[in-house]
């Protein structure tokens, strides 16, 4: 008679008739009245006791058959398809150190850590903290808000506490699954970092401090810097621009700058002006002279050589800015408005007049050096007073 044997997990059979041995699977299957039947029996036992073990894979495996590859020291696992490696997982407190193969897997039930040993050392699968310093990692996070809108956000832990939260979306209120698994120290989340509030009595995108080192070299276009502290050298590799024209300054009375280094500068005003100590309050345009009970005072004489400059209104450059008394910014050099007495043709020299503080024409007959006060860029045509542009400091 024949038998019929069942392959597990499926519903094929195998046939092995009278006195024949079938060579369908990776063993010798002896019928009945075969001759010399011992040999193939206990050959069968031999390869069940070595998986199969051998260079190639075993011919007609069957779902759920071991085989050693005795190439790569593994053993595997028949899936239908496939032979699959049998990865060795170790559960340990220390390293395992013996016959180690790639892929292999050990769990520190100590730390209740997962690693992997890559070839020549074991890396950490996770989770990245211990035991004792329970969960202090970053990972992602999903909220959902009182919308029922998700957000994914990237939570920062310490100690099992969750400490911040960074955040892309729009600021959201979380909803009350959140609070009550993490509590209620983020109330909104806001755009960017956001830390625990019940933690830092703190809370939405605030981070300031003062930068002490170039740790952060650079500031780039990210939102709006509101306050700067540098103890140390500012390198820039770019213009400074400010948003809005004339409304800015470096520095400031109570605190200056010691020295200014540059190549060129730029200024939408035309003159060099100097402080000096006046004995009076000068007025806008004013011709001023060397005297008076100060250093300088308004002149009032005709063709004066002690003339210094014009009041300046709108210095380019002030110097000697330091002055506690009455100050006057006499412009020494540049072009500004000067109030003259015509007539007086363009290019003609200007000098003080008898009129408190007003220009006139020079009189080549009564010139005396160092009584021209500059040139003028305009005519006036009578004999008016006018407002005209000078050229202070050309003789």
């Amino acid at each position: 008679m024949t038998y019929t044997l069942t392959v597990g997990g499926s519903s094929s059979t195998i046939v092995v008739n009278n006195g024949t041995v079938d060579t369908t699977t990776s063993l010798q299957l002896v019928g009945k009245n075969y001759p010399s039947y011992g040999l193939a029996m206990n050959q069968n036992l031999v390869n069940l006791l070595q998986s199969s073990a051998g260079t190639g894979q075993p011919q007609g495996a069957l779902p759920g058959q071991l085989w050693w590859d005795t190439t790569n020291t593994l053993l595997k696992v028949y899936t239908g398809a496939v032979f699959k490696t049998i990865t060795s997982v170790t559960v340990s407190s220390g390293q395992p150190t013996s016959a180690l193969k790639e892929g292999d897997l050990w769990w520190d039930h100590s730390n209740y850590q997962l690693n992997i040993y890559t070839g020549s050392a074991w890396q950490l699968i996770g989770p990245s903290y211990t035991t004792g310093q329970q969960k202090t990692t970053s990972v992602a996070l999903t909220i959902t808000d009182t919308t029922s809108s998700p957000h994914t956000v990237l939570a920062f832990f310490v100690g099992n506490v969750l400490t911040g939260l960074l955040s892309k979306d729009a600021a959201f209120t979380p909803n009350s699954a959140f609070t009550n698994a993490y509590g209620s120290g983020f109330s909104t989340v806001n755009p960017g970092y956001n830390v625990n509030s019940t933690i830092y009595n703190a809370s939405g995108i605030l981070v300031n401090g003062t930068l002490t080192t170039n740790a952060q070299p650079y500031v780039t276009s990210v939102g709006t810097l509101t306050g700067l502290s540098i103890s140390g050298l500012l390198t820039m590799s770019s213009s400074i621009a400010a948003s809005a024209n004339g409304v800015y300054d470096i520095g400031s009375s109570g605190n200056k700058f010691r020295t200014i280094y540059a190549t060129a500068t730029s200024a939408l005003y035309a003159d060099l002006a100097e402080n000096y100590i006046s004995d009076t309050v000068a007025g806008p345009n004013d011709i001023m002279v060397i005297g008076g009970n100060e250093e300088v005072t308004v002149s009032t004489i005709s063709h004066d050589p002690h003339v210094i400059g014009v009041m300046s209104q709108n210095p380019a450059y002030l110097m000697n800015s330091g002055i506690s008394d009455i100050g006057s910014a006499i412009a020494l050099t540049g072009r500004v408005p000067v109030r003259v007495k015509g007539p007086i043709a363009r290019g003609d020299c200007v000098v003080s007049s008898d009129m408190r503080g007003i220009g006139e024409k020079l009189d080549m007959y009564r010139y005396t050096p160092g009584c021209i006060v500059g040139k003028a860029l305009d005519s006036i045509e009578n004999d008016i007073i006018k407002l005209i542009e000078v050229v202070i400091g050309v003789r």
